[in-house]
């Protein structure tokens, strides 16, 4: 009986001593060695890793060890030097989105903090030239655009994307609660709850935004050399997306010392903002009533309007331009610029499939083969979709847009084709329009303007009412809601 027990302890010992050879064994071979404060999370890493090595895969995700200095997860199995999340003590995970929202991106004034990578890439810097009209110039990577010069009435702030929140670069004293905007920054989604369930009316979020926003707001304008002709101004909010944190925009309106009143528009979520764009507004000057921003069928050299379909960071889809209004009938060309299969459905019926492996550059548009017709004044939808690998798993990344389609004479067209393009003319007008329908009798559409419009400047709804108006190409009435 003895001499049995003692076998076996002999057993267990000598696969423990096995065991322990093959593991030192495959970690000696990686640049960090792992082997201190092994926990029972990191022996699940390395038993899956081992079992990898040996060709078998136990289909497992998600298992991850990390200390002080580095990350190893099963999927790479592989040692990563941890990064923290810019302002904070905060360790980024590569991949994990840890500690923060996969929508959350940390900008300063010239790179961002990619969560999935937890490395700093440069994306674009600023660049103000001053004139005597005090505009300025925007450079982005190797391009430069001109703002608010040339007709240009509109800046999208180059940073911006459908949902992406990054910090701002603090630039006023203004507090909430004793803190300033980058205290409030470094704080953790906990104490914002915390804040959120103490503040009366739940107003916490709106109220933070409030202060985030401006900061950015002023921000933006001395990047684009616009000085406010008074000592302050009012952010107001607007639409709010029912979350925790919610998702909150804001809007103000500011009187330069150029003459001109800009329209300011962006978003917060938590402590992050999500600018969006600067507009030039053109009151009270009824000279600048906009125009119809049509363009022809053809250009000069004969090619034809394209609208390139676009993958942004590898998880989003893009339409460039998503809406194109024709002056008469015509073909238009959707361009495939990623590096997957695109499909392209009108109307939401399949058309056609085309794809291309990579971007491809094209000197006649018209040779492309990727051009469809159309015959028919009216609005029509398209829907773009291309499939993507992510992690190993495949998703399906989509965009949509419209294609508006004008004639010579468009008296016979039936009523509701008429009012769908004069929406769609209105959608793409630049006004400051946050609401359109149709009221009472069908050829009635009520319009309705943003709050900053209604509550800074209210003395302008009867010009942008008349601007709407003079946009109309059918016996249509535009009224104010």
């Amino acid at each position: 009986m003895k001499t049995r027990f003692l076998i076996i302890i002999g057993i267990i010992i000598a696969l423990g001593s096995v065991y322990t050879f093959v593991t030192i064994d495959y970690f000696d071979k990686l640049a960090f060695n792992p082997f201190s404060n092994i926990s029972y999370q990191f022996q699940r890493v390395l038993d899956y890793c081992e079992e990898k090595k040996e060709g078998h895969d136990m289909n497992l995700i998600g298992l991850n060890y990390y200390n002080d200095t580095h990350y190893i997860d099963n999927n790479k199995c592989q040692w990563q030097l941890l990064e923290n999340y810019p302002h904070t003590d905060i360790q980024c995970m590569p991949g994990q989105h840890r500690h923060t929202d996969d929508d959350v991106i940390h900008v300063n004034s010239t790179h961002t903090f990619d969560n999935s990578k937890c490395e700093w890439e440069k994306t674009f810097s600023w660049k103000k030239q001053y004139n005597e009209s005090a505009t300025a110039k925007l450079e982005i990577g190797h391009k430069t655009y001109p703002a608010f010069v040339n007709g240009v009435t509109e800046i999208i702030n180059p940073k911006h994307g459908h949902l992406k929140y990054y910090t701002t670069l603090q630039v006023i004293d203004d507090e909430y609660l004793g803190n300033t905007v980058e205290e409030w920054q470094h704080a953790e989604r906990f104490e914002l709850e915390l804040q959120h369930e103490t503040v009366p009316d739940h107003k916490f979020y709106e109220n933070l935004g409030q202060l985030l926003m401006k900061n950015e707001m002023i921000y933006q304008m001395q990047m684009l050399g616009i000085e406010n002709i008074d000592d302050d101004f009012r952010v107001l909010p607007g639409f709010s997306l029912d979350s925790l944190p919610p998702h909150l925009g804001f809007s103000s309106i500011v009187h330069a010392t150029d003459g001109h009143y800009y329209w300011l528009q962006g978003g917060t979520r938590a402590n992050q903002v999500n600018y969006y764009k600067t507009t030039q507004l053109q009151y009270p000057d009824e000279a600048k009533f906009p125009e119809i921003q049509s363009i022809s069928a053809t250009y000069s050299d004969e090619r034809i309007p394209r609208i390139s379909i676009i993958e942004v960071n590898g998880r989003d889809l893009k339409a460039e331009p998503y809406h194109v209004i024709l002056s008469q009938p015509g073909p238009v060309e959707f361009f495939n610029e990623t590096p997957g299969k695109l499909t392209v459905y009108l109307n939401r019926e399949g058309v056609e499939e085309f794809s291309f492996a990579t971007s491809q550059s094209i000197s006649t548009r018209s040779d492309s083969g990727m051009a469809f017709p159309f015959d028919e004044p009216g609005v029509y939808s398209f829907y773009a979709k291309v499939p993507t690998d992510i992690n190993g798993k495949e998703y399906e990344l989509n965009a949509g847009g419209a294609i508006t389609v004008l004639a010579g004479d468009m008296s016979d067209l039936p009523m509701p084709v008429q009012m769908e393009i004069a929406k769609m003319i209105l959608t793409s007008s630049g006004l400051p329009i946050t609401s359109i329908g149709q009221q009472g009798t069908d050829d009635v559409i009520s319009i309705r303007f943003d709050g900053a419009i209604e509550k800074l400047l209210p003395e302008s709804k009867p010009y942008y009412v008349k601007a709407a108006q003079h946009l109309m190409p059918f016996d249509i009435k535009i009224v104010l809601r």
